[in-house]
């Protein structure tokens, strides 16, 4: 199945939203870019035929420059990638400059839409995401077709770990659009097929499994190359511990989600996670080092960077790299190309979530020197989510554990084991913290971190049904 090849013009806009989304240009042209833009995002891919989501972006700014609306979606993808902030990027914060001066030039004629995208980019360029978040509810609320903003409000939940308020302003947007759209067999709108997909994401993260489940269903079957609904699917599954049905889903579905380049990379590494269920170690390394940690040096995003980085850090706490059939590349190998990603990031804190992969790294290198560098460089940034409550102490205990000082990490660990949710990332993803203190409990030579541990052992067994091949691992990791 192809991409989609038809995007609206200005009056398409206009009848396909219910008369929600008037664009504010006169240029066919950016309004059918602007609408090739928002498809590659909210589909996570880059269709070559139209230069890709960046050539998407050029030709609908280069069709007209004032588009309020374009120009905020360019600030948007920038800092919302996680990686880039004005205060780091000069040519960042000269965008912004101008992006801001356009804005009050045309403070009388931009819609109220434009104004409140504004805000958001303001209130994302200062990290101040909870601020954000709130905008964006706005924007759901009075523009419910406004799928950027849902996609945008998702993003920025997503890396406030707050899974309730993602699910609330996806599911408003989406009641709305029913109520509009009637049939959804064939709504109006071509890209409601995605917010099925991330509704699907947000009830999963709030638990609701069967609920996701046939909203990411609902999603394929509008769209079928929908990977972020398959994803969502498979998140499901991997919540459950159904890796049986984890791994049949993920191959079988291959076809769809692989030319979907940028979730790709994070598509394998929970196919690893499956293959690791399976009792397929060897499997799921070579995934590692033919898929996830390729294609991390190649495209340089944060999400295949929390790839890369998350994976070699589980394999390497209960030792599967011992545990395969051949030699495969070595433990320094595949740390060097991600830590070569990370290490010019180790001062700017703008996610925690960040900060946490970037430590796995220095610590997989046994840089021990960039490592309290990052560490202690936290206090200077008050910006940074959570930072003196949490992430400060998550990334010292990472740095004890490599120390060999497994109690000093239970004891720093313990106490927010329940917080590390403020640093954002899904409960898939911070499972990685839960192995870390688990594995460090074990290890440590005091009787209550052991208890403790051999506690987390068996509310694993009791969430999943029975002992799983991770859970295994976990207990002979000590």
């Amino acid at each position: 199945m192809s991409f989609r090849t038809q995007f609206r013009d200005k009056q398409e806009w206009l009848k396909s939203t219910n008369g929600c989304i008037d664009l504010n240009t006169s240029s066919d042209v950016a309004a059918k870019e602007y609408d090739a833009s928002l498809t590659q995002l909210c589909g996570w891919y880059e269709d070559q035929s139209l230069g890709g989501l960046e050539g998407s972006v050029e030709r609908m700014l280069r069709a007209d420059n004032d588009f309020v609306l374009g120009r905020a979606f360019e600030l948007e993808l920038n800092l919302m990638g996680g990686l880039n902030a004005p205060r780091l990027d000069k040519d960042l914060a000269g965008k912004l400059e101008d992006f801001n001066k356009l804005v009050e030039r045309k403070r009388s004629s931009i819609s109220d839409q434009e104004a409140l995208h504004a805000q958001v980019v303001n209130l994302w360029a200062t990290s101040q995401l909870k601020q954000a978040g709130k905008v964006l509810e706005k924007l759901a609320t009075l523009y419910p077709e406004d799928v950027s903003a849902v996609k945008m409000a998702q993003d920025t939940y997503f890396f406030l770990g707050q899974s309730m308020a993602m699910r609330n302003s996806v599911a408003s947007c989406l009641a709305r659009l029913r109520e509009l759209n009637g049939d959804e067999k064939s709504p109006r709108n071509p890209l409601q097929g995605y917010v099925h997909g991330m509704f699907a994401f947000a009830l999963e993260e709030s638990n609701q499994y069967p609920q996701a489940e046939l909203q990411a269903l609902k999603a394929l079957a509008l769209i079928p190359r929908d990977t972020w609904a398959i994803h969502n699917y498979a998140h499901c599954l991997e919540m459950q511990a159904k890796s049986t049905e984890g791994l049949k889903w993920m191959l079988g579905r291959q076809p769809d989600w692989e030319p979907c380049q940028s979730l790709a990379c994070h598509q394998y590494w929970h196919t690893a996670l499956f293959h690791i269920n399976n009792n397929n170690f060897d499997e799921a390394v070579a995934l590692l080092d033919n898929e996830v940690l390729t294609r991390c040096v190649q495209s340089c995003s944060s999400l295949d960077l929390h790839d890369a980085a998350s994976m070699v850090y589980r394999m390497e706490l209960v030792d599967l790299f011992g545990k395969t059939k051949g030699e495969g590349a070595k433990l320094s190998d595949r740390w060097s190309g991600v830590y070569g990603m990370c290490k010019p990031h180790k001062g700017d804190h703008l996610i925690g979530f960040n900060d946490a992969h970037y430590m796995m790294s220095y610590l997989g290198m046994a840089d021990m020197d960039t490592a309290r560098e990052l560490i202690e460089s936290i206090d200077e940034t008050p910006s940074l989510n959570e930072g003196a409550t949490v992430v400060k102490p998550l990334l010292e205990a990472m740095y004890q554990f490599k120390l060999g000082a497994y109690d000093k990490c239970v004891d720093l660990l313990e106490p927010i084991r329940h917080e590390i949710v403020k640093i954002g990332g899904s409960h898939a993803q911070r499972d990685v913290f839960e192995q870390l203190l688990l594995v460090a409990g074990l290890r440590s030579d005091k009787k209550y971190h052991n208890r403790l541990s051999e506690r987390m052992l068996a509310e694993r067994d009791l969430f999943h049904g029975r002992r799983v091949p991770q859970t295994e691992l976990l207990a002979q990791a000590a």
